[in-house]
């Protein structure tokens, strides 16, 4: 075969090679977008427990002899339970950080319980429940764990459900001066939220004073 044409041949089977290449590329991407989108709510519901200062040696399911939590044990008797498990973090906050939008402290920004937030535009866990179709709640009793901005959640919340009139309890407290402090969060529903807003004081209770 002639040198000119064994040239034209390497160029043809090297370009046929590259096109090949791309042609995967987009394959693969259009796949992966297929699978990604958002699609509807799966049936049944998701429930994510997370209880702090509870080490895995006090649970049955991993070896206790004796065990306070029947509800989580009966639980554990009928699922897998995952005997290696790991934390990008020791403290409450950066772990739950993580464990709610899939990124390490340093990609979210979280490294202690104290002075850290999230950032408004990150999105977590339950953010991209909501957006395939699910109606998302918590019930939180640390104090680590409240929403990162409290007063643009309950803007948020109030113009999902469209409501019509908001009311904000505004508590008395001793430790905050003896009077009823505002803060930042009432001013900001006062002046963001989409509906009527009722401010109103609650009883001085001795607990509170």
């Amino acid at each position: 075969m002639p040198a000119r044409a064994r040239v034209q041949t390497r160029r043809w089977v090297a370009g046929l090679i590259i096109a090949l290449f791309f042609v995967a590329v987009a394959g693969s991407a259009a796949i992966g977008w297929w699978y990604a989108r958002e699609s509807p709510p799966h049936q049944g519901p998701i429930l994510l427990v997370s209880m702090d200062g509870v080490p895995a040696t006090d649970l049955s399911a991993y070896g206790a002899q004796r065990s306070d939590t029947p509800a989580l044990d009966a639980l554990a008797n009928e699922s897998v339970v995952f005997e290696r498990a790991y934390t990008h973090s020791p403290q409450s906050l950066p772990a739950h950080a993580s464990l709610l939008t899939g990124r390490l402290p340093l990609g979210h920004g979280v490294r202690d319980d104290a002075g850290f937030s999230l950032a408004s535009h990150t999105s977590t866990l339950a953010e991209l429940l909501r957006n395939r179709g699910f109606a998302t709640g918590a019930a939180v009793s640390s104090f680590l764990l409240q929403a990162r901005d409290v007063a643009a959640a309950i803007v948020d919340e109030t113009t999902e459900r469209a409501a019509d009139l908001l009311v904000v309890g505004l508590p008395y407290r001793k430790r905050f001066g003896g009077e009823f402090a505002i803060g930042k969060t009432v001013p900001y529903i006062l002046q963001n939220a989409p509906c009527t807003v009722w401010v109103v004081r609650d009883p001085i209770t001795e607990e509170s004073t």
